[in-house]
């Protein structure tokens, strides 16, 4: 890895596909940041709907934007590399062309490189999460974040075990499509061990885990960098989301219209709409490029257990829920994990197939107490607007303890005075509750603490006093005369 810079650059890196409804909003987003160091790539994969049109009207307002683009459709993971060839020097996060960085996003993380520079990854946990409103599910319209400042160095190594135990989520490591800053140096050195920077069909999951493996550690930070987003046309709600368009999950798996075809799955995998069976692709992946070490266990079983549980939560529909069955079935084959779906087809009850598994499943990923907001009524339509009134909401968060962050709204968020002054009582009520919740939260774990203390002294007290009840009934048994010893001791004095 290269040694870290006295200046870095820092890459703002969009890979885009016919994203015309929504480009704009994510650019704006970007070209809002302050700095010279700052570069923006946008790689259009050829699009067909005017959204190269719209990067080129950017670029020639900033000259900071690049626009590129491959001679032919690309892959999502081998355009996700041509974009980031592009990247030259310093540090880069990704964005999905409907996601937005947070106002002084790069101030942030300039000001965080200038104070632990030896760290190559800076991962901003829990972002703001917004829903378009066309999207048309219950989160529609639906701004989502946390209120909780953190700063916070993790050890790259028990992080990543949590993960590969079946114990913890991907997104808790430096997850860089719309959360986390990661230096370029790490995948060059990818490259030059397997020659490709992405040899793997989940890019964003084998990002995180690249950079886990790259690093002895890595910054948590909250308010973060990204505000990522969901869209009518976001891979995410189509292929991930029980209320997903099929005929564009088709589409995506089988890359209709693509011309140079994506890396492909692993054959013990295939594609699959669980987060944790794209957590068991990658690591098949890496294991076979030479990327993970063979010495690292990986808890199989508790992947597919967890992946399940997830499918399971859904409300697919019957055709769903039977290939997401047979898939998982097929993986659990390949994984000598076969057991896991059995005990599922014995117990369709989600509750009963996991008294009967051979473990206890960790609990599933759960953000700290989190706000939510519908932001229709405030005409709020798009990334950009989101990311504003997030910027708006976390202005002044900062984590105790730490240094003080830059994070200073725009000048002109578009609101008018009484919107953003109650938006800011918002954020007052809404950090009060959090902080209440947190202190519930600590009450509460000492609480059960002391309980299991206090019931372990009952179980020693009731073993000590059985041990003593026992000790007396011995010692009176060993004193007691024996039945007929009188008599034997007359005969004995007779004799």
């Amino acid at each position: 890895m290269e040694a870290p810079q006295s200046h870095p650059h820092y890459n703002i890196v969009i890979p885009v596909l016919n994203r015309v409804d929504t480009l704009a909003a994510t650019l704006r987003s970007c070209t809002s940041q302050s700095g010279d160091d700052i570069g923006i790539i946008v790689s259009d994969n050829l699009s067909e709907d005017g959204s190269g049109e719209i990067a080129e009207a950017f670029a020639r307002e900033d000259s900071r934007i690049e626009v590129v683009r491959p001679p032919r459709r690309l892959g999502q993971a081998r355009h996700w590399e041509f974009a980031l060839k592009h990247v030259r020097r310093g540090f880069f996060i990704l964005l999905g062309a409907d996601d937005a960085l947070l106002p002084d996003s790069v101030s942030r993380v300039r000001a965080l490189t200038a104070l632990y520079p030896e760290v190559q990854a800076f991962h901003g946990v829990y972002p703001p999460m917004y829903t378009y409103p066309e999207v048309g599910n219950s989160h529609a319209g639906h701004l989502t974040l946390s209120l909780s400042p953190l700063l916070e160095t993790r050890s790259s190594a028990e992080w990543l075990r949590r993960l590969l135990e079946g114990e913890g989520s991907v997104l808790d490591l430096p997850f860089a499509y719309g959360m986390a800053w990661m230096n370029i140096s790490i995948l060059r050195g990818v490259e030059a061990k397997t020659g490709s920077m992405i040899p793997c069909r989940t890019p964003p999951v084998f990002l995180a885990i690249i950079a886990a493996l790259a690093c002895e550690k890595f910054l948590c930070v909250v308010p973060g960098f990204g505000c990522p987003a969901a869209s009518a046309s976001s891979i995410g709600i189509s292929v991930h989301s029980p209320s997903g368009d099929r005929r564009k999950d088709q589409q995506y798996f089988e890359e209709t219209g693509i011309e140079v075809k994506d890396v492909s799955f692993h054959p013990f995998i295939g594609h699959s709409r669980s987060e944790h069976m794209h957590v068991a692709e990658t690591l098949l992946t890496m294991r076979e490029h030479g990327l993970l070490q063979p010495e690292l266990p990986v808890r199989w079983d508790r992947l597919v257990a967890n992946a399940h549980r997830e499918l399971a939560a859904g409300a697919w529909t019957l055709q769903d829920r039977e290939a997401n069955l047979a898939h998982l079935m097929k993986a659990s084959q390949h994984l000598d994990c076969e057991h896991i779906m059995k005990l599922a087809l014995e117990h369709p009850d989600p509750s009963a197939w996991q008294s009967a598994l051979p473990f206890a499943l960790a609990p599933t990923y759960r953000p700290p107490s989190l706000l939510t907001l519908d932001l229709r009524p405030l005409g709020v339509k798009d990334v950009l607007g989101a990311s504003q009134v997030a910027g708006l909401l976390l202005a002044d968060l900062q984590p105790s303890g730490g240094p003080d962050l830059p994070f200073t709204p725009i000048e002109d968020p578009g609101f008018n005075p009484t919107t953003i002054e109650v938006l800011g009582g918002i954020s007052s009520v809404a950090r009060m509750v959090c902080g209440l919740q947190e202190e519930l939260a600590k009450r509460t774990a000492e609480s059960t603490r002391r309980g299991a203390e206090r019931d372990r002294a009952k179980s020693q007290v009731q073993a000590l006093r059985k041990e003593v009840a026992a000790l007396k009934v011995s010692l009176s048994d060993s004193q007691r005369t024996p039945k007929g010893g009188w008599i034997q001791r007359v005969l004995r004095r007779g004799v």
